[in-house]
């Protein structure tokens, strides 16, 4: 997901980088933990090319995305294809709010095709989902059986169905619900 590399969390993890024997677990602890940081931040969060299937009821010239921050359209087609709309014909908000400038409104079932989240991510996004790493690692290396909540900085609570250090909650802010 791009928030960090497989040397970068050797590194934060204290394991040594010239070792690869685990590497392959690690990127998809790596991976996951950038999955749960956007689930707690409800945004996307390493930049990248993301679809978006928005049914409108009747025409409008104004619709709202959730996959945001959003970068820029790339492309706007009728779910069953027939249908396009140039996206030079719209303005696009951060906020994911897309407006009709020129041209047809929308309607029907539309697909976006857009860039979204950070080209750099915010430091505390970072942090949050270094949290999860560790937490992710520990738990899978722990031989605690499988129980939850180290205490410490390693104290979790269920968010979204994820168990996720209580830190990294705090340190995503107000967006999340739990």
């Amino acid at each position: 997901m791009g928030l960090f590399t497989l040397d970068e969390a050797k590194a934060f993890l204290n394991m040594d980088v010239t070792r690869t024997d685990s590497d392959a677990e690690l990127q998809g602890f790596i991976d996951a933990s950038g999955e749960v940081l956007e689930v707690l931040a409800g945004e996307v969060v390493a930049s990248r090319t993301v679809t978006e299937t928005v049914m409108m009821g009747a025409p409008t010239r104004r619709v709202a995305l959730r996959r945001v921050p959003v970068v820029s359209l790339t492309s706007i087609v009728s779910l069953d294809g027939i249908r396009t709309w140039d996206v030079a014909d719209f303005d696009v908000a951060e906020t994911g709010v897309v407006t009709v400038i020129g041209g047809p409104w929308l309607s029907g079932e539309v697909r976006f095709t857009l860039v979204a989240g950070y080209e750099t991510p915010p430091a505390r996004y970072v942090k949050a989902a270094q949290m999860v790493l560790k937490h992710l690692w520990r738990s899978q290396r722990s031989d605690l059986g499988g129980r939850r909540g180290f205490g410490g900085d390693d104290e979790s609570i269920v968010v979204a169905g994820y168990s996720i250090p209580r830190a990294a909650v705090e340190i995503v802010g107000p967006k999340v619900l739990v």
